[in-house]
């Protein structure tokens, strides 16, 4: 074999072993930043099922939210309407209440599931 033979292949060895020594410091920085992206999902995961457990029962069904007088919101906005005059019952939804009287069938939409839940407390 020629020196200029085993000149040539030394090189292209050389060439190869930079070539792959540059792949593995961008595979090295791909894979630290894949590694960084897991840590940071696991943190948010786990805050997300805190978070989701403190909007749960025990049971698993969905927290009602406890708001003013025990009303949902939009329960708040019924009361809104029917404190403007209006109906908020099936049988006269939207209509002007005359002369504020009021309407036991609006009260009940209301008022009933909060009455139920302060009577089981």
């Amino acid at each position: 074999m020629a020196d200029r033979d085993v000149f040539e292949e030394f090189q292209q060895a050389a060439n190869t072993a930079a070539t792959l020594t540059q792949r593995l410091a961008d595979l090295r920085e791909d894979f630290t930043a894949v590694m960084e992206q897991n840590a940071e999902l696991k943190i948010e995961n786990e805050h997300l099922r805190d978070r989701l457990q403190e909007l749960t029962e025990p049971d698993g069904t969905p927290k009602q939210p406890a708001t003013k007088g025990g009303l949902s919101k939009s329960k708040q906005n019924l009361e809104k309407i029917y404190n403007e005059g209006y109906h908020v019952c099936s049988f006269q939804y939207g209509s002007r209440r005359l002369n504020g009287e009021p309407c036991a069938f609006c009260s009940a939409v209301i008022y009933a599931d909060a009455d139920n839940e302060r009577s089981n407390k």
